[in-house]
Order: C-alpha cells, then sequence, then structure tokens
C-alpha cells in the first residue's frame, strides 16, 4: 500500500525511537500465462491487513484493515482502487462506514458490497453491530445498505451468490452476557437480498463434519466446514466424507468445476493442544452433482 509522507524508501521505513519497521506500498502482479512478476505502482493507502480486497473485473477495490505501525493498532476506513491495465491507483471518497474490524463484502457485478464491524477503545463499547454500504466504481459514489442484524464477534468470510451475500454461521445465537456482558443474545449469521435491501436469518444447519473450512463459493451453493448451503432455496446438504485426514484451515479454491481442498493443519485431539498444529500437506477435489 502507499508510504508514509517524507519517506525516502517506498517498500520499508524506521521508527528510529522504536527501531521498528512497518511494511510500506511495494506490490506486485503475477500473469499465469507467462509464469513472470511485475512490480505494481505505488498506491494511495497506508500498509495494512484485515482489509477487503474485490475484482470487479477492471479493477481491484481496496478498502478498510488496520494499521500496526510503531506497534499501536488503528482502524482504517479509507479505500483505494487499482487498474492492472494502465498500472494506476485511485483514491475512493469517503464512504457512510466507519473504520471497523475486518472488512467483508463482495462484487455484486454493479457495486461493491461492503461490511465491517465498528470498533470502540473500551470493553463496554461492544458488542457493535455490523454495518454494510454499496461502493459504485462508475459513479463513485456510496450509498448506505440495511444494516446487518449480527454481530462479528469473529468476522466470517462472505459470498455472493444468487443475488445474495451470505454470512454464514454453524454456531447460531451467542450468548451476549458470558460472552462481553451484552444483555442478551445475538446472531452471529445472515443472508442479505441485494434486490429487496432486506436482511433474514439462514436456515439451521445440519451437524457439520469435523472439519473447519473458511466459506467458499461453488458455483451456485456456498462452502463450508463440510456443508454446502444454497441461498436461492435456504438449504443445506453435507457433502461426502473427506476422502483425507480431517484437518483445519486448509486452502480451498473452486475452479469452476471442482472444488480443491489441500493442506491446512491436522485438527487436535482430545484435550491436547499443539502450537502451531501439524501442517498437512496433501489435498482432494470434490465435483458437486449437476
Amino acid at each position: 500500500m502507499a508510504q508514509g509522507a517524507g519517506c525516502s524508501d517506498p517498500g520499508r521505513r524506521r521508527d528510529a525511537r522504536r527501531g521498528r519497521r512497518s511494511i510500506g506500498n511495494v506490490g506486485a502482479a503475477y500473469d499465469p500465462a507467462t509464469n513472470e512478476w511485475r512490480r505494481i505502482a505505488p498506491g494511495p493507502l497506508t500498509g495494512r491487513s484485515g482489509h477487503l480486497a474485490v475484482w470487479t473485473g477492471d479493477e481491484m477495490i481496496v478498502w478498510g484493515g488496520y494499521l500496526t505501525a510503531y506497534n499501536r493498532e488503528r482502524y482504517d476506513g479509507a479505500g483505494a482502487a487499482y487498474e492492472p491495465e494502465t498500472d494506476t491507483w485511485r483514491k475512493l471518497p469517503r464512504g457512510p462506514l466507519p473504520a471497523g474490524y475486518d472488512a467483508m463484502g463482495g462484487w455484486t457485478g454493479e457495486e461493491v458490497l461492503v461490511m465491517s464491524t465498528p470498533m470502540g477503545n473500551e470493553p463496554e463499547d461492544y458488542p457493535k453491530f455490523d454495518e454494510l454500504a454499496a461502493y459504485d466504481p462508475e459513479t463513485n459514489t456510496w450509498r448506505s445498505l440495511a444494516r446487518p442484524p449480527q454481530v462479528s464477534y469473529v468476522s466470517p468470510p462472505v459470498a455472493f451468490v444468487d443475488g445474495k451475500l451470505c454470512v454464514l454461521s454453524l454456531g447460531g445465537t451467542v450468548d451476549g452476557g458470558e460472552v462481553n456482558g451484552y444483555g442478551k443474545d445475538y446472531e452471529t449469521g445472515g443472508i442479505y437480498d441485494y434486490a429487496t435491501d432486506r436482511w433474514t436469518p439462514q436456515a439451521d444447519p445440519p451437524q457439520r463434519p469435523n472439519q473447519t473450512w473458511e466459506q467458499t463459493a461453488m458455483g451456485d451453493e456456498i462452502v463450508i466446514d463440510g456443508l454446502a448451503y444454497r441461498p436461492s432455496t435456504d438449504t443445506w446438504r453435507t457433502l461426502p466424507k473427506f476422502p483425507l485426514r480431517e484437518r483445519e484451515f486448509p486452502v480451498i479454491v473452486w475452479t469452476s468445476k471442482e472444488l480443491i481442498v489441500w493442506g491446512g493443519a491436522k485438527e487436535p485431539r482430545g484435550n491436547t493442544i499443539i502450537d502451531p498444529p501439524p501442517p498437512l500437506h496433501d489435498g482432494a477435489a470434490y465435483t458437486p452433482p449437476k
């Protein structure tokens, strides 16, 4: 991302008081057709993590995240767009969303949906309900959308499938009193209908297999933890038994024909905790029914 003002080295800078380096705005692009890398132009944002990055077909839209330079965290509500064809960046106008926790979202074909959880400075500031907005690259404008009913106490990945932004939760509601003194239970998932600007709860999922997989779009379904959810019918199904060892946090990629599940870490057994858990170096492919 972007370098700080007065920084002579765009890739890094050093805080003389702490002797700490912070990552700047070095970036690169990879061309699979030629198997080659190229450096890209520096952007207008400071280095960050936990941000949203969405490809629109013409640009990569980046928004939000948090900055960790100088041993301090600061949440950010700025955004920028990168166009590979011209190798140029442009800064987005400020939108209606406050700076918040890990940003989530997706591309609808017309707008970028952006969801984040505003963060407070004190424990009594929590929980904060998520907020949702849409950015239109054509008009370079934002608009506020219906507020989600859930609190992302751990921000899940989201997927935009069949006109719906899906924030799937397999755990149901959370006891706010046990978590952080909140006076009532709160939702941790929901389905947003882009056409009607309305949120609805998801159907209750079946018992999940002993897998921990991030939410990934697979055609007109979404896969999470060995289950498949279809937004158009609000129904779940269990995938066939995974043919390899149970695992958590593998890499999952949908190729348009197959779901590739690779790597991850061994599931802990009983009360044994190994940090870091032993990594796995195998995978399998799943072809959904037509």
